[in-house]
């Protein structure tokens, strides 16, 4: 849905400022793509180190609680960080489809 969503907002800042500035969300998609690979890896190490995970180790030779970071790895902390996003997706995101719809026709009005 990111494309989608990132094309209703650009729609909007060009209704708002009447310049087309895709760069900047660009560049901020970009960001916070990257920062979501280091919050991957710190998170990864941080609970590897916790649930004392052994590296290199075949399942039989991890400790119980490594097997269990695994699986915070796979559902808690993705269901986390989905509830944080939906939340913050929830408050911000006030584009409605007749929103949108009036932004598209306004952009076609200023032949942008």
């Amino acid at each position: 849905m990111l494309a989608p969503v990132l094309g209703d907002v650009i729609d909007e800042s060009v209704v708002n400022t009447h310049k087309r500035q895709e760069g900047i969300f660009n560049g901020f998609l970009q960001f916070f793509g990257r920062l979501a690979i280091l919050v991957q890896a710190i998170v990864f190490a941080t609970v590897q180190t916790i649930t004392g995970f052994v590296a290199g180790g075949e399942l039989i030779e991890q400790p119980s609680s490594a097997i269990w970071g695994v699986h915070v790895h796979f559902a808690l902390i993705p269901a986390i960080f989905m509830a944080i996003g939906a939340i913050i997706f929830w408050k911000f995101y006030k584009l409605t489809p007749d929103k949108v719809k009036i932004h598209q026709e306004k952009i076609i009005e200023l032949n942008l």
